[in-house]
């Protein structure tokens, strides 16, 4: 079982500073690179500038030669790094993970003024979309309903071969609204009486109708600039995590539409409620996407790693809408109340009842002690961690004395594919670097592939806004790895 933890994990925050820090560093490393490169060519010249004349082809090769290497990172340890000097892990993220959390967007339809039936046409569109929202911690479906609002022609037709893709250029359909203190009044340009009360006119442009009157510096009419600044804004406005909550995405929308808070449709022009369309497009793509089958790489920890990680991102928070059967009031797998917000526990998978490890009395529910015993199995493990898996929490008990594990006690030793097991939970570690952990986890309101900081030998929640299972609270936590 999982500890009814209270509060909403937010992801992402180590991913984006590792990310910036490894870039710069690479920045640096190629400018100490050219440096040496143009060092060493000056000295040469100087050596044979008074040498006779037969030498001087062979020190033009000899310089040629010197250079190519100190630049393609010969240059004694001088090579660019993106991880930590005392990490050989590079730090987590800098690159999208499998479906940001719902999966590829290309099947699902999104919905416009109370009718889904929308579709992208466009592969590299959709591509675009997967990359700017994976970046930006959000997820595509997100991203593409937001589209789908704001300029529904671009999104309905736009294929591979239009201009707008081959070019990354889309300025139509500028919309105009009438803007005061940052909420749209009125779809259409600000009258004597608006314009009386301190209300602009604002024009809109690009495929998310970007405001030129709030944000005159972004490249709106750039497809792949718009989608990574939307991505971020989202991200920002409302906290969104993977997978995000209704209150994340409602308060995400509402800020970029100008409403201020929900609902969404307090505007003149807007007869439906654009926030609620966006939470149910997210909620239906989601689950079109959550059947996929899992397809672990690599080997070794590697690929229990890929296995757990797939699962995770399939993960659905409770929901009317799931097709499929999952508990929504058994403790805490079903509904949580924290401070007045509702929470729904993500244990729900539509693949879950092939995977019933816990018995009869759990089969509408996914455990992580399910989550772990799953990912070994996928990976072509099912024997050893039949060995070691425990309803009861003693995995680290069975696993010291069995001679295809190791149990280990420090936390800055951890690899991708090691089990994590700490009082009444366990998940599994998908990747490593920059002093933190990024793991997949079957749980009750934390993000099922969460982040989390190393703490001595304990896990901080990331980015700091309390202690998961950190060492000044004592907390006991072992960490076991498959050895064979």
């Amino acid at each position: 079982m999982d500890p009814q933890e209270n509060r909403q994990r937010k992801r992402g925050a180590v991913d984006r500073v590792n990310d910036a820090v490894g870039k710069a560093r690479q920045i640096k490393a190629w400018i100490d690179r050219a440096r040496m490169a143009y060092q060493a060519a000056q000295a040469a010249i100087a050596a044979i500038a008074s040498a006779p004349a037969w030498p001087f082809i062979i020190a033009g090769v000899v310089i040629i030669v010197l250079v190519l290497v100190i630049l393609l990172g010969g240059g004694g340890g001088g090579g660019a790094s993106t991880g930590s000097a005392n990490n050989d892990n590079p730090p987590i993220g800098g690159g999208p993970g499998p479906g940001g959390g719902t999966g590829d967007i290309s099947s699902c339809s999104f919905t416009r003024s109370g009718e889904q039936t929308h579709v992208y046409k466009s592969s590299t569109l959709v591509s675009w979309i997967g990359d700017a929202a994976n970046q930006a911690g959000i997820p595509p479906a997100v991203l593409g309903s937001m589209i789908m609002h704001e300029s529904p022609g671009f999104a309905f037709n736009t294929t591979d071969d239009s201009a707008a893709i081959k070019n990354d250029y889309y300025c139509e359909g500028e919309g105009v609204s009438c803007t005061l203190g940052g909420s749209n009044l009125h779809i259409g340009a600000c009258t004597a009486q608006d314009i009386s009360i301190g209300a602009v006119t604002d024009r809109h442009k690009g495929i998310l109708q970007i405001s030129d009157h709030f944000f005159p510096d972004i490249n709106s009419c750039s497809v792949t600039a718009s989608l990574a600044w939307a991505a971020n804004k989202l991200k920002n406005d409302g906290g969104i995590t993977i997978p995000p909550t209704r209150e994340q995405i409602l308060s995400a929308v509402a800020a970029y539409g100008g409403f201020g808070s929900p609902p969404c449709n307090t505007h003149s022009g807007y007869p439906y409620d654009y926030c609620e369309e966006v939470w149910q497009d997210y909620q239906s793509c989601k689950t079109t996407g959550g059947s996929s089958p899992i397809i672990p790489v690599g080997v070794g920890g590697a690929k229990i790693a890929s296995a757990a990680n797939q699962i995770a991102e399939q993960l659905d928070a409770w929901s009317p809408g799931l097709p499929y059967a999952c508990d929504e009031t058994n403790g805490t797998y079903g509904k949580m109340v924290i401070g007045g917000i509702t929470y729904w526990s993500h244990h729900c998978w539509s693949q879950m009842a092939n995977y019933n490890w816990a018995g009869a009395d759990n089969v509408n529910y996914f455990e992580c002690t399910e989550l772990v015993r799953t990912a070994f199995k996928i990976a072509g493990l099912e024997e050893p961690i039949s060995k070691i898996y425990d309803e009861a929490g003693r995995w680290a008990s069975h696993a010291v004395s069995d001679p295809d594990f190791e149990v280990f006690y420090t936390a800055r030793d951890l690899l991708p594919g090691d089990i994590i097991e700490m009082p009444n939970h366990v998940s599994i570690v998908t990747q490593v670097g920059g002093n933190a952990v990024k793991v997949a986890q079957s749980a009750t309101v934390a993000d099922p592939t969460a982040t989390f900081a190393i703490d001595g030998n304990g896990l901080l929640d990331v980015p700091g806004s309390g202690v998961y299972c950190g060492q000044a609270q004592g907390c006991h936590i072992s960490f076991i790895r498959y050895i064979k």
